[in-house]
């Protein structure tokens, strides 16, 4: 029923000159729904944006002394409970030990603009 995929383009497109004819914030603003999710028709990419900034949270992690007892896996799962608010997945995530980790954790979370 209807014009699914004709719509679709024709959102797109439509977002896509909007975001060419635009400026200032207006033009920023449409330039990272384009670069997060595609104006919202490109929901794997947010996904993609996940893990790679999962990835990158573990990477900064590795530097820190507390961090660098974990192993990789514990880096990540560390990251991951960090970067996705909703989830709790260990406590120890959030003690005051790890102070210097939830400050480089918020920063990476600033990106999650999606």
């Amino acid at each position: 029923m209807g014009y699914y995929t004709a719509s679709r383009e024709v959102q797109y497109a439509g977002k896509e000159r909007e975001r060419n004819i635009s400026n200032g914030l207006a033009k920023l603003d449409l330039t990272m729904q384009w670069l997060l999710v595609g104006y919202g028709h490109a929901y794997w990419q947010s996904v993609l944006w996940t893990i790679v900034l999962t990835l990158l949270g573990a990477w900064i992690a590795g530097f820190d002394t507390v961090a660098n007892q974990m192993n990789l896996f514990e880096r990540l799962l560390f990251s991951f409970d960090r970067f996705v608010p909703i989830l709790r997945l260990s406590e120890d995530n959030y003690k005051n030990d790890r102070s210097r980790l939830a400050t480089t954790s918020t920063f990476i979370r600033f990106w999650d603009l999606s």
